[in-house]
């Protein structure tokens, strides 16, 4: 029956009884702590899909930073050109630090090449030691697609059997589904102009990608309203962003080295969330660990490569399972 006080800025919540105490602390000189700080968290989205999932603000312990990769939205007039997603990386962090001026540790969290680019951060920015006395730097990442391959040789390596079958599966399934990527990569200019130019051919585009990458058994509305697949095609139509959203996969090709150093990982405490129906299926666990530190692994029940809008509550219960424990200064063992 206690009346309750929220503080959404300490993720504190205050009962009747405990502000008595607290007023009766603070008025007897003692120092009232209002809880732990949210931790910073960006959600770096990919570039059709999870953007605009609502479910994801119910993360209410933590800063949620939301947005895309350079080169999409609102970058229609860019003249620098493509760049790749450690670059990417690189300006997130300088976001988080140098323009939001958060002076604790961030967590990181990405699908697609939203993976790619919280990796590449993770990697090129664990938690380190500044001057006057804070820190810097990603204390968690979560992944829901694998963003990295490993500094290793395939042909010398000493792969796992369930690594083997792996890598086995992988050329058939990639030869179907990412076909789209060689164009994009290769002549993004003259697919730019022809999306651009053609509302239909644009929705075509997009529209197939729902249909083969989600849990939908063949059927896209069953997973996803008319509104929102208009929603997402009206993005690129409506800026004129549908060209500019290719140019990641130029940059990519551009980048050296476009996988982990050999002998190197990311050394940040990492959470893995293997959805069944994603475009391509989920490493076995022993691949995942020769990139990251894994201290979280997690195989969803159902959802496929747009977890953000088929399955938002697993999705969100574990990101908070995993993060938790981080924000308040446990090692997630």
């Amino acid at each position: 029956g206690d009346d309750i006080t929220r503080h959404p800025e300490h993720g504190f919540v205050e009962t009747r009884s405990v502000k008595v105490l607290t007023d009766w602390l603070a008025s007897h000189g003692f120092a009232i702590e209002m809880g732990v700080a949210k931790m910073p968290t960006a959600f770096i989205a990919r570039w059709k899909g999870n953007r605009g999932a609502p479910n994801l603000g119910v993360i209410v312990e933590y800063d949620a930073l939301r947005g895309t990769k350079g080169d999409f939205h609102g970058d229609q007039h860019s003249t620098q050109g493509p760049i790749g997603p450690r670059a990417i990386g690189r300006l997130w962090h300088r976001l988080v630090h140098e323009k939001l001026n958060y002076r604790r540790p961030y967590g990181v969290q990405g699908g697609d090449w939203g993976a790619v680019v919280s990796s590449w951060c993770a990697f090129d920015h664990p938690v380190k030691d500044e001057k006057d006395d804070w820190k810097s730097g990603v204390a968690g990442l979560h992944l829901n697609m694998m963003g990295l391959r490993p500094g290793i040789d395939l042909k010398t390596a000493n792969l796992s059997a369930a690594e083997q079958a792996w890598l086995a599966g992988m050329g058939q399934t990639l030869d179907d589904k990412v076909a789209y990527q060689r164009i994009q990569a290769t002549r993004p200019q003259t697919l730019g102009v022809a999306l651009t130019d053609s509302p239909v051919g644009l929705a075509a585009w997009i529209a197939e990608k729902f249909q083969a990458w989600s849990d939908c058994k063949g059927d896209p509305r069953s997973r996803f309203s008319m509104d929102l697949l208009l929603d997402n095609i009206m993005v690129y139509w409506l800026t004129g962003t549908a060209g500019t959203a290719t140019w990641l996969y130029r940059g990519v090709t551009q980048q050296h080295p476009r996988g982990l150093p050999p002998g190197e990982k990311v050394t940040v405490p990492t959470a893995f969330a293997a959805f069944p129906a994603d475009l391509a299926p989920a490493p076995p666990r022993e691949w995942i660990e020769r990139c990251y530190e894994l201290r979280r692994h997690t195989v969803m029940p159902s959802g496929g490569h747009f977890a953000a809008l088929e399955e938002p509550r697993l999705l969100v219960d574990d990101i908070r399972d995993f993060f938790r424990p981080l924000r308040f200064g446990a090692a997630n063992d």
